[in-house]
């Protein structure tokens, strides 16, 4: 869909709702821009006030959509915060009316990074926060705490793609998108918090997890100690709801449902009840936060989880919604990831209800468990560099090499140290003994550990480079194209499948039909005495060997847009990379048609990855 694309391009702000069951009351898409105004409270004393203007302008017809932080929560239940959140305790926007999408069809594409992940927390501290919780049921001072634990990693590239990603690999009815000018949230939730329609309200809390091991059988999941912890929870959701509803309305139609999400099971009840009043800073302060994420009883669970997390929750176990006159959606903000824009730096907060006979071991694994749907996505790639290096000659164009490595390790927020750089590249080349011509490779990971190779250079005598086209086309928005990193499945799988057709290397085009580079090589065409290669904007990895024809003689090699017609009638082409230098090519009118979506896995057959 054009348009849907088009705005969430352009826009600077959204939210984005998307259920993958979508029904007549719930829509595949709900879409909300272009706010009239934006309400963010960042401090306790603001909640008051601020919560009066969303009433305003919910009374006055419009819709409000956005997220409130589990540390707002805090003070609807009269605590104080003992640790600086730096996070808003809700922001929303002000809008007209959403836009709704009923058949979205998903574009999955892989343009995106999750990589370095860690945890705050691990098992032996772990272990022994989960005996502290033990001797405060033991003692009678609460009969559940919901403890969480957070895992911290870096997101890159089009984190929107990453959440489609996502909530097409676990199907949940109430993920949520956020894109705001300081962070992204990708909320992939599975759990209601509540949905009102005219004076009804239905909340749905989720209590109980089964993780899918082998032939285990969901019907496990409904044994007692689950059942008892669900119970509990309904219990204290109806007394949170008789604040707010009419005597005798609040009824239990639905008990113990299990749900399917993929890698686990989880355990549902669903509880209504008719309203008395139908303003949202009522409605919230009742409510909120969802007795599911703190534990029994709320306020004394909360106030031993603020002393006994590390780090405030923030969006995580708050929620995201929207609200109206009539009608208002909000899930609970589980399996939920906030990047910052600024350092993508990104965490998703993971935990469990702990009971008195809860074992530290089965919590933890229920809690890396419910993580298990991000880090499919999890691929901790490396930047690289391939420098030739002759003896008696040494590393050619090494500044250049250098200076696009520190480019590189800058944008991804990679550590880099120049020396330690030269270091390890000086102890490569001390490894070769003849006079031969050798490839050099330094790879450097997200903590600036570095590792490398070498391998000799066949002389292959002025070889012609039979060059095809690739049917698949790349997208010049894609972060990865620009750099050059061991995330390049894209390019090895096709430059294996157009080797195995009889032909050396392939050419791609950009998604507007403009030339880009090739698998290995920068590429430049012949046109009246001028040799014309692409601009890096079209999406192609800025060559040193490309830089310094560039600059060395730029009446001669100039950059020009290309399309394929210009590639098809060049009186000469060659590619031309570091290593390998310049290489007469040609190429044929066919399109090896070989579809692998960006960053997909190599297939088994390939015994080893070319690099540029």
């Amino acid at each position: 869909m054009k348009n849907f694309s088009d705005i969430l391009e352009k826009e600077k702000e959204f939210i984005l709702f998307y259920s993958s069951f979508p029904s007549s009351e719930q829509p595949q898409v709900i879409l909300f821009y272009n706010p009239i105004k934006q309400i963010i409270c960042k401090n306790f004393a603001d909640i008051e006030d601020k919560l009066k203007v969303l009433d305003f302008y919910i009374n006055k017809g419009y819709y409000i959509a956005g997220f409130i932080s589990y540390e707002a929560g805090l003070f609807f239940n009269d605590l104080k915060i003992n640790k600086s959140i730096k996070f808003p305790l809700f922001s929303f926007g002000i809008y007209k009316k959403p836009v709704i999408i009923r058949n979205l069809k998903l574009d999955i594409k892989n343009d995106f990074a999750v990589y370095d992940i860690k945890r705050n927390i691990y098992f032996k501290e772990y272990k022994l926060k989960i005996k502290i919780i033990r001797d405060l049921l033991k003692n009678g001072e609460v009969y559940q705490i919901n403890y969480c634990f957070k895992e911290k990693f870096r997101a890159f590239g089009d984190l929107l793609n990453l959440f489609f990603n996502l909530v097409n690999l676990q199907k949940t009815k109430y993920s949520a998108f956020i894109k705001s000018r300081e962070n992204y949230i990708l909320s992939i939730s599975p759990e209601m918090f509540f949905f009102i329609k005219g004076d009804e309200i239905i909340m749905k809390p989720m209590k109980g997890t089964l993780l899918k091991d082998g032939n285990i059988k969901k019907e496990k999941l409904k044994d007692e100690k689950n059942k008892a912890e669900n119970i509990m929870i309904v219990d204290l959701i109806r007394n949170d709801l008789g604040k707010i509803c009419r005597i005798n309305s609040i009824e239990v139609p639905e008990k113990f449902v299990i749900e399917d999400y993929g890698t686990l099971y989880q355990m549902t009840s669903t509880i209504k009840g008719k309203l008395k009043t139908k303003k949202f800073s009522d409605i919230i302060k009742a409510i909120f936060p969802s007795g599911s994420v703190t534990g029994a009883p709320k306020r004394r669970a909360m106030q031993f989880i603020s002393i006994l997390e590390k780090e405030p929750r923030r969006v995580y176990t708050g929620s995201i919604g929207y609200f109206s006159k009539n009608r208002g959606l909000f899930n609970i903000c589980i399996r939920t990831a906030v990047v910052d824009r600024k350092n993508n730096r990104a965490e998703m907060g993971i935990g469990s209800g702990v009971v008195y006979d809860s074992v530290a071991s089965k919590e933890y694994r229920e809690c890396l468990g419910k993580a298990k749907f991000l880090e499919k996505f999890a691929f901790d790639f490396k930047i690289f560099e391939s420098i030739l290096y002759e003896k008696g000659k040494g590393f050619f164009l090494l500044n250049e090499h250098l200076k696009r490595l520190q480019i590189s390790c800058k944008k991804f927020r990679f550590k880099f140290n120049k020396s330690e750089v030269l270091k390890k590249l000086n102890s490569i080349k001390e490894k070769i003994k003849d006079e031969n011509k050798y490839k050099i490779r330094i790879f450097i990971d997200a903590n600036g550990n570095m590792n490398g190779d070498y391998e000799k250079i066949r002389d292959e005598k002025e070889k012609t480079v039979k060059l095809m086209l690739a049917d698949e086309k790349v997208n010049s928005k894609n972060i990865f194209l620009y750099h050059k990193t061991t995330k390049r499945q894209f390019y090895d799988n096709w430059l294996k499948e157009a080797k195995q057709n009889g032909f050396d290397e392939v050419v791609f085009l950009n998604e507007r039909g403009q030339i880009t580079e090739c698998a290995t090589s920068n590429i430049f065409i012949e046109k009246n005495g001028i040799f014309f290669t692409p601009p890096v904007k079209c999406g192609l990895l800025n060559g040193t060997y490309r830089q310094h024809l560039l600059l060395s003689n730029p009446q001669k090699f100039r950059e020009k847009i290309l399309y394929k017609k210009d590639l098809l009638k060049a009186k000469e082409i060659f590619i031309c990379n570091s290593v390998r230098a310049k290489r007469k090519a040609v190429i044929e009118n066919r399109k090896l048609k070989f579809p692998l979506p960006f960053g997909c896995p190599l297939p088994i057959s390939i015994k080893k990855q070319v690099y540029r």
